[in-house]
């Protein structure tokens, strides 16, 4: 499975943000910038992998619990990490405040001093979401923000299979991924105009698996791999592997991998009649990208004992997951996630401003 749908690396998008980036680079050096990247796909935020490519010091968020507790020790850590003097990058922005007054009150602190210049010239990101609650509760101005943009069906099947070139040799047989059971190509085939690829459209090739991808993951190219790698059927559930053969002697073989129909993919869901105290606790780990049951508990309307009972039946459920200590959103989740939050109005689009 890590041979055909591995995690990427980043250098792309490295690179592509490098390039958006340079305009500001370029400007003054106490102007604030920031990405909003969201950050269900299990690798470390493109941002982060920026800063350690420039030499950047990349700033990790602090404790929630000292921001609950210790005004003091908030000051110190910004003071501490923010020099003025030298560049920085905050990559996880949704893990540096808490929804409470005193949480709220840091945060807002941390935004006026970035914004107005006095910490230098430093780099943020931070989940769309989280930043679309952040601005109701402030209200300054980023002279510089980027957004990684949702992957099309035809992005997300060119993504897919340069993923699965990254571990194959150049004398490696390529790889055909078909719907099982004989059925059409699903990703772009590995020679293009070969006797038998797939379709394709004006806009490059497109399946119907990749458009039920597409929309299912929102277009979010890491959600999009975990569901990719649920959907490749591997032994003992995959047909015997088969390879085909050229139809002429100029065609290469090609090896076939077979792929479940986007019908038949394990996805997880929650039920469309869920109750409003589940979607509290989805919306809270949502906008901070993760937190303890210590933490969760004070910031919903119900008592310690329920609180974890539904963490417990949403983790049963695959839609979170425990990890350090902390209670998340999984990749395969996240869609789930924010449809029963659309569904009561609690998630706005964080791409429409």
């Amino acid at each position: 499975m890590d041979r055909i749908a591995p995690m990427p690396d980043g250098s792309a998008a490295v690179a592509a943000l490098d390039a958006a980036l340079n305009p500001w680079m370029e400007g003054p050096d106490n102007a604030p910038a920031l990405v909003l990247t969201p950050c269900y796909h299990g690798a470390p935020a493109i941002s982060r992998l920026w800063a350690e490519a420039r030499g950047w010091t990349v700033v990790d968020p602090l404790s929630r619990s000292h921001i609950m507790q210790s005004a003091a020790a908030a000051e110190d850590w910004l003071s501490a990490r923010m020099d003025s003097t030298s560049p920085w990058v905050l990559p996880r922005l949704e893990r540096c405040y808490v929804r409470t007054p005193r949480g709220l009150a840091f945060i807002r602190r941390l935004l006026n001093r970035w914004a107005a210049g006095a910490l230098g010239r430093g780099l943020m990101g931070c989940d769309p979401h989280a930043w679309v609650f952040l601005r109701q509760v402030w209200q300054g101005k980023i002279s510089h923000q980027l957004a990684l943009q949702p992957f099309s069906a035809e992005m997300l099947g060119q993504w897919l299979r340069t993923l699965a070139g990254m571990n194959q040799s150049d004398e490696a047989v390529p790889i055909s991924f078909r719907v099982a059971g004989g059925g059409p190509p699903v990703l772009p085939d590995p020679r293009e105009g070969a006797p038998g690829a797939a379709p394709r459209s004006d806009n490059g090739f497109t399946s119907p698996y990749l458009r039920m991808l597409a929309g299912f993951s929102q277009g979010h190219p890491g959600i999009a791999r975990v569901l990719w790698r649920r959907s490749l059927l591997v032994p003992p559930d995959a047909p015997p592997p088969t390879t085909e053969e050229p139809p002429d002697p100029e065609s290469e073989a090609k090896q076939i991998l077979w792929v479940r129909p986007w019908k038949e993919v394990d996805r997880p869901h929650l039920p469309s009649d869920v109750a409003q105290p589940v979607a509290f606790v989805l919306h809270a780990l949502l906008l901070h990208g993760g937190l303890s049951a210590d933490q969760l508990c004070p910031l919903l309307p119900s008592d310690a004992y329920a609180v974890r009972h539904r963490l417990q039946g949403l983790r049963d459920a695959e839609i979170i997951t425990q990890q350090d200590g902390e209670w998340r959103l999984t990749p395969a989740g996240y869609p789930a996630a924010c449809d029963v939050l659309r569904r009561e109005a609690y998630l706005p689009d964080p791409y429409i401003t």
